[in-house]
């Protein structure tokens, strides 16, 4: 279940990876400096990023569907259980209704690959 204020697009890559799972801790509310989005099932120890943009679809790229039009990205590691958490505070000054896509993609080795992705979240600042 996802707070208030995001929604789920989509879904993970298909291929013989399980896909990796977006998720979210936390409500989007203005101040929030606890605010944080997360990745499950991705590949163990691995780099990915996480992709920040419009909640529109961009298309297929190497494989993989991406589901926002990517504006910026950051580099992220998964663990060995293939989790990542990254730390996103909302700025208190942020105005309520600002609407952001984000998505996971991970690069992994044939014949999965050469690329995968989460879902994508749809987050709308409350």
């Amino acid at each position: 279940m996802l707070p208030f204020g995001v929604d789920r697009d989509g879904a993970s890559s298909p291929g013989c990876w399980h896909g990796p799972y977006a998720a979210c801790v936390r409500q989007p509310f203005p101040g929030s400096t606890r605010f944080a989005l997360s990745c499950s099932g991705a590949p163990p120890n691995a780099y990915g990023a996480m992709l920040v943009g419009l909640p529109t679809p961009f298309g297929p790229v190497l494989g993989a569907d991406i589901l926002v039009q990517p504006i910026v990205g950051a580099t992220v590691l998964s663990d060995g259980l293939g989790l990542t958490v990254f730390a996103l505070p909302i700025a208190a000054s942020m105005p309520q209704g600002v609407q952001a896509g984000f998505q996971f993609p991970w690069p992994i080795a044939a014949p999965c690959g050469p690329l995968i992705a989460s879902d994508a979240l749809d987050v709308t600042v409350q």
